[in-house]
């Protein structure tokens, strides 16, 4: 069975569990986005959840104590269906697109700004009421940063890439310069 089938089936029982309480839907929300930065900052997480010599049993009474004080019931018992099933590989999917339910769900657009130098508050929510009142829609802002483009920014949202950076202007200029 194909792979993305399978996290959307486990992340659509998560968000329909969530729906029927819209507080345990933003909490449910919270958890995954925990998890999924978790997941992704901690190889080690990630190495043991996937260790097939590793009881699931002990899988279950780590995350419990490592995470009780962190998560709701739910999200634990949903991450013990997950090992119950051996599907510990695609966890990080699984809460990708729980992540992107909810967003579509709410309504929220997430959104990447890229600059060349670290930018302050005032920048983001500048940025983010602009994209805010031109698309009718809540942001989810992240910023990144990356002094390879020396200048300007990229914005990145539904999949789609606007380049204002300095970098992005000096190739398309040597562009239009070859073409002629």
């Amino acid at each position: 069975m194909n792979a993305s089938l399978i996290t959307v089936r486990y992340a659509s029982a998560l968000f329909q569990l969530g729906k029927e309480e819209e507080l345990l839907l933003d909490r449910l929300y919270a958890d995954c986005s925990f998890l999924l930065a978790s997941t992704r900052e901690s190889k080690e997480l990630t190495q043991f959840l996937e260790n097939p010599i590793v009881k699931p049993g002990v899988k279950k009474k780590a995350l419990e104590n490592v995470f009780k004080d962190h998560l709701d019931d739910h999200t634990l018992r949903f991450l013990n269906i997950i090992i119950d099933n051996n599907r510990e590989s695609l966890l990080a999917n699984a809460l990708v697109d729980f992540i992107d339910m909810y967003r579509d769900y709410k309504g929220i657009k997430s959104v990447t700004v890229v600059t060349a130098v670290p930018v302050d508050e005032v920048f983001k929510q500048q940025i983010r009421q602009v994209i805010e009142s031109h698309f009718s829609c809540k942001v989810e802002l992240e910023c990144k940063e990356n002094p390879d483009i020396l200048g300007g920014l990229i914005l990145m949202m539904d999949g789609k890439q606007v380049d204002g950076s300095v970098i992005g202007q000096l190739r398309a200029l040597k562009k239009k310069m070859m073409i002629n």
